[in-house]
């Protein structure tokens, strides 16, 4: 590829900059306005949906490049290390899950000021309550992609990701030695680990996008306003 060509965006590039977006309208949207939770729970899901996109991408690419295409284990190896250790998604979820904290704590905190006339708040109150289950279920989400039992700046340095210890085989076997690199075992070894990989895949953190989706459009109907694209 030439200097002047563009390298194809991966997941976590797009995931990111689609989660600082909904992020900015987040903070700039006022505090009793349910729309700010609502870009906070969008932010949520776009980050969620590149962390399980990217480690699916990889394991499809680790195949390939194994198998057809070993010229490319360098661009793999720093895929995967930008994955495990550039901690872009992971931040922002946890910013996301932070303001969406935020915006449930003011709800309750000042319910006068945030649900609108009496025929409706009965539906609104229902719909933040949703929240709550889903601040819960991505929390667990986020520490378990570290395997550590909290986010902080203990763990924050560490890998992070999906299928953490296959990924972190896969790089070894790929920044091998020269004479590793050509050996058919190794190539053999990266497939066998991607391919059992991809078999046991739990996609977990789909069903979080799922019911944020659900949460969103709930949110939306109860106080009127235009749930942003997905």
């Amino acid at each position: 590829m030439g200097l002047a060509e563009k390298a194809v965006e991966t997941a976590i590039e797009r995931g990111a900059a689609l989660a600082e977006k909904y992020l900015l309208a987040a903070v700039r949207a006022p505090k009793d306005n349910i729309e700010a939770c609502v870009k906070y729970l969008r932010a949520a899901q776009v980050a969620i949906e590149g962390l399980e996109t990217e480690a699916d991408e990889i394991l499809r690419d680790s195949k390939l490049v194994a198998l057809f295409d070993w010229e490319r284990r360098s661009e793999l190896y720093a895929r995967i290390d930008t994955y495990l250790h550039v901690d872009r998604l992971r931040t922002l979820l946890d910013k996301s899950l932070e303001g969406m904290r935020a915006s449930y704590n003011y709800a309750k905190e000042n319910s006068g000021r945030f649900f609108q006339s009496s025929s409706t708040q009965a539906h609104q109150r229902l719909a933040v309550e949703s929240i709550l289950s889903l601040i819960q279920s991505a929390t667990q989400y986020l520490e378990s992609l570290s395997g550590a039992m909290g986010y902080s700046s203990e763990n924050y340095a560490g890998p992070s990701g999906i299928h953490v210890e296959e990924l972190l085989q896969i790089q070894q076997h790929l920044g091998g030695s020269p004479k590793e690199r050509r050996d058919s075992k190794i190539r053999e070894e990266i497939i066998d680990l991607a391919t059992r990989c991809q078999a046991r895949r739990v996609k977990h953190g789909l069903q979080i996008v799922h019911d944020a989706s659900g949460a969103i459009q709930q949110l939306s109907t109860a106080f009127r306003i235009d749930a942003p694209k997905e």
